[in-house]
């Protein structure tokens, strides 16, 4: 999924990328997610890249992580491998 508008919700797909003027206001569950704009909430994802664009205000659950200089980034990490949903 590519979010290039703004969203007040959740977000549960495989892969998720973030433009750079999009925002997003809620969670996301996902096996990736790019983020190069606005997010608050929580992210639950295997690999995380937040680019130099991005502004992130919430918990991250990952097992990998790459923040590129220049992000703002105000979080809680929680390394390791994804929680299994049960659904």
């Amino acid at each position: 999924i590519v979010l290039a508008g703004n969203v007040d919700g959740d977000i549960k797909c495989k892969s998720l990328f973030v433009e750079d003027n999009a925002t997003l206001k809620g969670s996301i569950n996902t096996v990736e997610a790019i983020i190069a704009g606005n997010v608050t909430g929580d992210v639950v994802s295997d690999r995380i890249q937040i680019r130099s664009t991005a502004r992130f205000d919430g918990d991250l659950k990952c097992a990998g992580i790459e923040v590129e200089a220049g992000a703002k980034v105000s979080a809680r990490f929680n390394k390791g491998k994804k929680s299994k949903s049960k659904n």
